[in-house]
């Protein structure tokens, strides 16, 4: 294996239940190289998302350390991303976990533009290019995230517009 770029040794992670302490993961250990993929395979349950959530910080360690590119993953809480952290990033099967439902979808999409150095009006103009270009109407830039998937079960962008309370 190259140099490890993501490094986990001795993860532990605890969740609170009724006052009492459940350990979710123990001593867990592995490392994955630069272009290396790796896949969790387990039954539902076993702790392949709490270890994932731990990985990129989502989760506080009970024990253990996880270094990405040499450096500390600190747990993010409610703070901001450090830059060093942005190459390590996560996608979530729940659609729900995956986007803030506060911000509007251009929001979101524009957040690539930003972070890549463009300005907000850049992003949001990339935002309509790239919705139209999945069949959405440019106006989904200013749905909410739980809008969209409400639509979606309308069997296309049209007619969910046509759907009171919808502005996709």
């Amino acid at each position: 294996m190259t140099e490890p770029v993501l490094q986990l040794a001795g993860v532990a992670v605890d969740y609170g239940r009724r006052g009492q302490r459940v350990r979710a993961l123990d001593g867990v250990d592995f490392a994955v190289g630069r272009g290396e993929i790796v896949g969790l395979v387990g039954e539902s349950g076993c702790g392949k998302s709490t270890l994932a959530r731990a990985a990129v910080g989502l989760e506080p360690l009970a024990s253990g350390t996880v270094t990405f590119e040499g450096r500390d993953v600190i747990h993010l809480g409610r703070r901001r991303r450090p830059d060093y952290l942005r190459g390590l990033q996560m996608v979530f099967q729940d659609p729900y976990e995956s986007l803030n439902p506060r911000r509007t979808v251009g929001e979101l999409i524009a957040d690539g533009v930003r972070l890549g150095g463009g300005s907000r009006k850049q992003g949001l103009r990339r935002a309509a290019e790239l919705l139209e270009r999945v069949g959405l109407p440019t106006a989904a830039a200013d749905s909410y995230p739980h809008e969209l998937a409400a639509a979606s079960g309308s069997g296309s962008p049209s007619r969910a517009r046509s759907r009171p309370g919808l502005r996709a």
